[in-house]
């Protein structure tokens, strides 16, 4: 599913690109569970993750006895076993499995650049592939989903066609994420068949009022996640006359700055938490870390998950 409106020039992957989740436990508990899966696949010892960002999950392969090495050009930092730029054809691997997580997504041309890994690993090996799940996406009209940076949308019916050998699929982190994992060498052109055209539901974007209601009522309006969904969460309401008060993030590299086009600063949640008050809403922007907020807010205020079909008032 390919995102015709996407342009690459706006589009910039540097050390200004912050995108780490390990912040948060629920997060890490999720990568956890990721670890778990590679190893009960018996997928090898040996890893290239390909956009790793900080290196965190590199860094818990390591300590599950894995050999890992990575690619960032954002990455920050000295580990002399991740590169600091992005991958290009020609590169070398050998190892037993590369690791695309949440990478995808923003290629291009998703299957030449697949095709490109299994030669550079001399289509040996395995792919572990992470990215949004189209299908839930639409189950759950989670309209901001949908954002520039990503190219592409994808089912697990989609990786079924890539590749002719899928050794293990399913989902993460409640539904959002699919996880394919195939071998290299079984790369082909998936071709296009009016079956499997993807449709949006037509009352995809409709939630939109929902949330404008909300954030007329009495109370400050603060959105707790200062990611791609809590900045078109402020311009989708601010465009359309909704007032929101503030937005925080538990990320020190995101504290201090300033979102797009809201000019909202991100605010450190500790600077606000003692002062929120009953009628005062916290829109959180995934429902995912609903408890996590939770507890650390306490029940002082009103609680408001994203996307409205797991909604808890």
């Amino acid at each position: 599913i390919y995102n015709q409106a996407w342009r690459n020039d706006q589009v910039v992957y540097d050390p200004r690109y912050q995108n780490e989740q390990a912040y948060s436990p629920t997060y890490r508990q999720h990568l956890h569970d990721v670890i778990r899966t590679i190893r009960n696949l018996g997928l090898g010892e040996t890893f290239a993750e390909i956009g790793c960002g900080r290196g965190y999950f590199l860094g818990e392969l390591r300590k599950c006895g894995f050999s890992a090495v990575g690619l960032d050009q954002a990455y920050e930092g000295d580990d002399p076993r991740i590169t600091k730029e992005h991958y290009r054809p020609g590169m070398t691997f050998n190892v037993d499995c590369v690791v695309l997580r949440h990478v995808l997504e923003h290629m291009d041309d998703p299957v030449r650049f697949l095709a490109a890994i299994a030669e550079s690993n001399s289509h040996e090996g395995f792919v572990y592939i992470e990215a949004p799940c189209f299908d839930w996406v639409c189950s759950k009209r989670s309209w901001l989903s949908i954002t520039h940076e990503h190219v592409n949308y994808f089912r697990i019916s989609d990786f079924n066609e890539i590749f002719g050998e899928v050794v293990g699929s399913g989902h993460f982190f409640g539904g959002q994420y699919l996880f394919v994992v195939a071998r290299l060498s079984s790369i082909r052109d998936p071709g296009f068949t009016e079956a499997r055209r993807a449709t949006v539901p037509e009352d995809f974007t409709d939630d939109i009022s929902w949330y404008l209601g909300e954030l007329d009522t009495p109370g400050r309006n603060v959105v707790w996640g200062a990611s791609s969904k809590g900045v078109l969460f402020s311009v989708h309401m601010s465009s359309r006359g909704g007032l929101v008060d503030a937005i925080v993030d538990i990320s020190p590299q995101k504290q201090g700055r300033f979102l797009p086009v809201t000019g909202l600063e991100v605010l450190d949640p500790n600077t606000l938490v003692d002062r929120l008050e009953d009628q005062d809403k916290v829109f959180v922007m995934n429902v995912n870390y609903l408890d996590e907020v939770v507890e650390r807010v306490g029940e002082r205020c009103r609680f408001i998950a994203y996307p409205k079909a797991y909604s808890r008032c």
